[in-house]
This record gives C-alpha cells, sequence and structure tokens, in this order.
C-alpha cells in the first residue's frame, strides 16, 4: 500500500477519496516481535513499533500532500497470545505496556498533522476478544487478518468510524414553548 500512497498518478488519487484507511499491524512487520519480545530486552519489539509509526506518519503525509481525504489510522491492537500469557500486563516492561506506549507515541505524532484520526482498532479487538479476532488457518491461507466471524463486527466498526469522519455535525434545537409536545 506504500507504493500506491507513494504514485501521485496511480488509481488511490484518479478515484480521489473522501476517506482512506491504513492499518499496519506490527506482526506484519516483524511476525516474532511479541512472542519473543524479550529477547534484546524488548528492543526488537520497539524497533518494530517505532518503524510501524514512522511508516504510517509517512503515509499520512504522503496521501495529505496529494489529496484532501481524512485518514484514519488503525492504532495497534495485541496480539492474540502475549509474551506472558495473563501476566503479561503485571510487568512494567512487558509488550502489553510497550504496545501501550506505541499507541500514545502514535496518536501524539499524528495529531500534529491536519486530516489524520486514530480509529481505535485495539479497542475494537480488545471488546470484540483478542482470542477470537484472528484465524491462523486464514492468516496462513490468505494472510486474512481477522476471522471471518468477526469481519462483520471490523466492518460495522469501521462504517461508524468513516461516518463520522465524513458526515456534517446535526445541529439541532427543539422548542416546545406551548407545552405542546411535553405537557409540563
Amino acid at each position: 500500500f506504500e507504493q500506491e500512497l507513494a504514485d501521485p498518478a496511480g488509481a488511490l488519487y484518479q478515484f480521489d477519496p473522501q476517506v482512506v484507511v491504513l492499518s499496519l499491524r506490527p506482526e506484519d512487520v516483524d511476525p516474532d516481535c511479541a512472542t519473543r519480545y524479550f529477547q534484546q530486552g524488548g528492543g526488537r519489539a520497539r524497533a518494530t513499533l517505532a518503524d510501524c509509526i514512522d511508516r504510517l506518519e509517512a503515509c499520512v503525509r504522503l496521501v495529505r500532500a496529494r489529496s484532501s481525504a481524512t485518514v484514519l489510522v488503525a492504532n495497534f491492537a495485541p496480539p492474540a497470545h502475549l509474551p506472558l500469557g495473563p501476566f503479561d500486563a503485571g510487568l512494567p516492561g512487558g509488550f502489553t505496556h510497550e504496545l501501550a506506549r506505541a499507541n500514545a507515541a502514535l496518536a501524539e505524532r499524528l495529531t500534529k498533522l491536519p486530516g489524520a484520526v486514530i480509529w481505535d482498532y485495539a479497542g475494537l479487538v480488545q471488546s470484540a476478544g483478542a482470542a477470537t479476532w484472528t484465524d491462523r488457518r486464514l492468516w496462513v491461507l490468505g494472510r486474512i487478518a481477522v476471522a471471518a466471524p468477526q469481519q462483520p463486527v471490523l466492518a460495522a466498526h469501521l462504517a461508524r468510524a468513516i461516518a463520522g469522519v465524513i458526515r456534517k455535525p446535526a445541529k439541532c434545537l427543539v422548542l416546545d414553548l406551548d407545552n405542546t409536545i411535553w405537557g409540563g
């Protein structure tokens, strides 16, 4: 997708979208960044997360330089299997906290870019259940990151997020000065 974003004459810019959605999962960049978190003192995961943030920021800048589209950027969701399982959050240097720091850094950097909005993908995965969010079989077959039963959940959540950024806010003032609507 980065090549498509970099091509000013590409199909994306000819289409002239209102919204562009960017999602870059750390495990797509480095499949072992979470499972081998404690190797190299967490440096490998930090480097992967920092690389993802840099790439996403560069992609937002590319889109905004060539288009007026709003850019929704998915934050980073925790993997289904954390390095220390249920005890990962109990370690201040654990992957759970590293991911939270990366999400905070991503939000901080993107708030400085006009037309960029964080889409809470991590919150969606957490509310739907990280353990059932992915299907390894689908990943191996076609690099499909979301399990089939969760795809409608993802689509509905993304549609609400997109509607939230492209629709103008509704303004309404309802008055009942003669008590015909409400009695009293």
